[in-house]
């Protein structure tokens, strides 16, 4: 790969990260990640020009391993920054009602919507030292932020929202702060984002079919949408790096509440 900018995205195989892929890879090379190259195929993504897709489980401490090493392949120049948008929603009985709470999907939600992505940001450190951009951005969410949520009553008694997600979220946060708190001292930017109200087959499984009034609380983005809106967002944010502060930053640019 050349001097040109380069950045991973994870989860590209579909919804936002598909997006964001498709849309990086106009102006900059693009590594995208996905669980499984056999069984992601038939995704778009692997039409794309500047694109290169690499096998990455963001559950597996291994896969990870093994997917920064052919990134550092194909990337040996260093890379500009990396989009950490892969991750599970996992709505069941149990991980809304918490009766009981669910050990098994709420370990497997923290570590692959948190643990996985703060652990692949910290491998990937020293290739993005090689660059003077140095940006990471983590999909978060709106229901991570207990300000919020807390005043949702009606919405949370409507919607399938699993208080897994919303914890993993939350984890993922914090971990995203701390990394702020160390690398920003490096030149790194650390951003955490709302991607709007998304629909994607994740966001599908949140919302129940007959819940319209739901739907018309937040405005609706498609995934080219969202991933457009983000791009801008950041892309606005390089201006302000300079009193740049760590927050739950919405897909529009506005500041979210924790």
């Amino acid at each position: 790969m050349s001097s040109e900018q380069v950045f991973v995205v994870t989860g590209a195989n579909k919804g936002i990260g598909l997006a964001l892929a498709t849309q990086i890879s106009t102006t900059s090379k693009v590594i995208a990640t996905v669980r499984s190259k056999e069984g992601s195929k038939s995704s778009a993504l692997f039409k794309l020009n500047n694109v290169e897709v690499v096998e990455l489980d963001v559950f597996s401490e291994s896969s990870i391993d093994a997917a920064v090493k052919e990134i550092e392949t194909l990337a040996p120049t260093g890379i500009d920054g990396i989009w950490n948008n892969a991750g599970v929603y996992n709505v069941g009985k149990a991980d809304v009602n918490m009766a009981p709470v669910d050990f098994g999907s709420l370990q497997k939600e923290i570590t692959t919507n948190a643990i996985g992505p703060a652990y692949l940001t910290s491998k990937l450190v020293p290739l993005m030292e090689k660059r003077t951009t140095k940006k990471v951005m983590f999909i978060s969410t709106l229901v991570s932020s207990f300000s919020l949520v807390s005043d949702m009553k009606d919405m949370i008694d409507n919607l399938s929202l699993a208080y897994t997600y919303s914890t993993s979220k939350i984890a993922l946060n914090f971990l995203a702060f701390f990394l702020h708190h160390h690398l920003s001292k490096k030149g790194f930017t650390i951003i955490i984002l709302h991607p709007g109200v998304v629909t994607t087959d994740m966001a599908k499984e949140a919302i129940p079919e007959d819940a319209t009034n739901i739907d018309q609380s937040f405005e609706t983005l498609t995934p080219d949408q969202s991933a457009e809106k983000l791009l801008q967002t950041v892309k606005e944010l390089d201006s302000k790096k300079s009193d740049y502060k760590f927050v739950l930053t919405n897909y529009d640019g506005s500041i979210l509440p924790f």
